[in-house]
């Protein structure tokens, strides 16, 4: 499974997978909640691995998962994590932070995310909700892993280069490709709760273009259907 050309990045992956197997096997014994996995460790569960990152030399060494709201005491104590419960102009809900056998993890419970340069009534969730069945991930092992549509939306919304030390147009690319995610789909997500406009129909191009311009042998054949698509369907939904 890990074949990532970087030696680096494949011993950081054995080790997160080491981790996976520790918080489902404390899930099962504590009666609590399976974790889903979001953010980077789901794109690669989710894309091929010759997709994931292929120029990048090392990762940021953590994981992120969405858990149960009533679970996160139980998940703090279990993984001596710091417990936040707060709400800012940008992130709202529970968010559970820690370093668990030389891997950071942060933990989020009834969370969701604001992005105003999208939209100042667009509210993104990091719910537990956003899961999809559960997926194999190594041997026996099985995780949820978030939607592949939400998880692109969100890499798409937060938009961060590699200047920031960040993949997030490569993992959208990679995501769309690799599970052949429909423009539709796609679109859905980024109208949900708000009128989508031409501006809304813009951003979304733009972004796209981005990852055209991040992974042109992998996602610039789809480019020109994406940008058709979405015209005909902001016509229909705006």
């Amino acid at each position: 499974m890990h074949t990532h050309p970087s030696p680096l990045v494949r011993k950081q992956l054995s080790r997160i997978v080491l981790l996976l197997r520790k918080i489902s096997d404390m899930a099962v014994e504590h009666q609590l909640q399976q974790p889903v996995l979001f953010a980077g460790m789901a794109v690669y569960f989710h894309v091929h691995t010759e997709h994931f990152r292929t120029r990048c030399e090392r990762l940021s060494n953590d994981i992120d998962f969405l858990i149960a709201e009533q679970d996160a005491r139980a998940w703090a104590d279990l993984l001596a994590l710091d417990y936040q419960d707060g709400k800012s102009d940008y992130f709202q809900g529970i968010k559970l932070k820690g370093t668990v056998d030389a891997v950071e993890v942060d933990m989020l419970a009834a969370a969701s995310s604001r992005f105003p340069g999208y939209d100042p009534d667009y509210v993104f969730p990091l719910d537990i909700s956003c899961a999809q069945a559960a997926t194999t991930v190594d041997g026996d092992l099985q995780i949820g892993l978030m939607a592949p549509a939400e998880l692109a939306v969100f890499k798409l919304l937060l938009g961060r280069g590699k200047s920031a030390g960040k993949y997030d147009f490569e993992d959208a690319a990679a995501l769309i490709v690799d599970t052949g995610l429909q423009p539709e789909e796609l679109f859905a997500v980024f109208a949900r709760g708000i009128t989508f406009s031409d501006v809304h129909r813009q951003f979304v191009r733009n972004r796209l273009q981005r990852c055209a311009g991040h992974s042109p042998n992998l996602f610039g054949r789809y480019l020109p259907d994406f940008l058709a698509a979405i015209e005909v369907w902001g016509r229909r939904k705006g």
